[in-house]
């Protein structure tokens, strides 16, 4: 969460755009995500999930379209038992495991590896509608 002054040779400042990560190339290199599996909590009356649903995820300092592409179990949230096995769709309160897809480039990590890239809030209509947690991810080779 802090920000820091870093000075890199080779690189003009019109290279650089909110939602880039520096790391360690020879250590943990941060990476771009075809996927990720996430739980989210729904915060929003007004929104229904369903696959195919897109919105916009925050996380960090990026924001990325992503697409919903798999609910995969509605769980209980103070328990974490599955209640429901690929629920046709989410609702306000419903707690979930969820396949997204982001639309863009996007790095994001596990939270319990890196907290500040692993968790983000969904917003639609310039709303938060959920926020939520990365739980595993699926890396470019």
């Amino acid at each position: 969460g802090d920000y820091v002054t870093v000075c890199v040779k080779s690189v003009h400042t019109r290279q650089l755009r909110p939602g880039l990560i520096g790391s360690d190339p020879a250590n943990d290199p941060a990476q771009e995500v075809l996927s990720f599996i996430a739980r989210i909590t729904l915060t929003s009356c007004s929104v229904q999930i369903n696959p195919g649903y897109k919105a916009v995820i925050q996380c960090h300092s990026s924001s990325v379209a992503c697409k919903f592409v798999e609910l995969l179990k509605k769980i209980d949230s103070r328990s974490d038992q599955t209640i429901e096995e690929a629920p046709q769709s989410l609702k306000f309160g419903d707690t979930a495991l969820v396949k997204l897809v982001p639309q863009k480039p996007m790095c994001v990590e596990r939270f319990n590896e890196y907290r500040t890239l692993g968790q983000f809030t969904v917003r639609d209509m310039r709303r938060t509608v959920a926020f939520g947690v990365v739980m595993d991810v699926e890396k470019t080779i």
